[in-house]
């Protein structure tokens, strides 16, 4: 899953963003550029409140990634 900041969010909304994050039993990778923030989620997200991690005004955007299983 991808958390995606929005362009020019306070570095406080994206420490909170990431603490939140954390909490969430998933390893949390943060990608930060000059005027914007990515977290990669890496983990079991199919039980995550989507609805709570965008309820934040800085979050741009939360994008699933799905991957076939090899069997």
């Amino acid at each position: 899953m991808l958390v995606v900041m929005k362009f020019g969010a306070p570095q406080e909304e994206v420490e909170k963003v990431n603490r939140s994050l954390a909490q969430m039993r998933v390893n949390v990778t943060q990608i930060g550029g000059a005027q914007q923030s990515v977290f990669a989620l890496v983990g079991d997200t199919s039980q995550l409140d989507l609805a709570s991690i965008r309820s934040n005004n800085y979050v741009d955007k939360v994008v699933r990634v799905f991957t076939e299983a090899w069997i």
